[in-house]
């Protein structure tokens, strides 16, 4: 049993979904909106701060949280939907179709003639070398060449900015 507080938090477009583990091992469970409220900030710490029964305002005392482990899909929802900003897809060389191919749903499956998908990136950058990871899974790197290239597809294609 642990002395400290664990925290498993779902960020989504329209509910944040909050589950905590207590130091006495007893299992809460928060759902709050994800917008956050102008005097209360961030939803997912609003929720911890509400299961840990710290008022809105209180500072969060060092040592009390184990740990926090965030997912969302606030971005994979914007991609979908079209929104937010143009993405650049940079990918091992082989594979730049592959966001087109898909599963191969087919609405119609007799149809002569089927529409090709919107794609979901407005370029692909194809790297020779392959796309490394860094850091047992932190951004991805390329080398050489497609470092010196990618900038200008990145700009080529209306992508304004690069997150590493």
């Amino acid at each position: 049993m642990t002395t400290q507080w664990q925290f498993w938090i779902d960020r989504g477009g329209t509910f944040t979904d909050l589950v905590g583990r207590a130091p006495s091992g007893e299992i809460v469970v928060r759902k709050v909106l994800s917008e956050p409220a102008i005097d209360r900030g961030d939803p997912a710490v609003c929720a911890i701060r509400e299961v840990m029964g710290l008022s809105a305002a209180a500072q969060i005392p060092p040592g009390l949280i184990q740990e926090v482990r965030l997912g969302t899909t606030v971005a994979t929802n914007a991609l979908l939907e079209g929104a937010g900003e143009p993405v650049l897809l940079i990918t091992n060389q082989g594979l730049a179709e592959l966001l087109l191919i898909g599963d191969q749903h087919r609405p119609d499956l007799f149809a002569l003639e089927i529409p090709a998908p919107k794609s979901l990136a407005v370029a692909v950058v194809e790297s020779r070398g392959g796309v490394k990871g860094e850091g047992g899974g932190g951004g991805a790197r390329c080398s050489g060449a497609e470092q010196e290239r990618t900038p200008g597809a990145g700009r080529r294609s209306g992508v304004l900015g690069c997150a590493p």
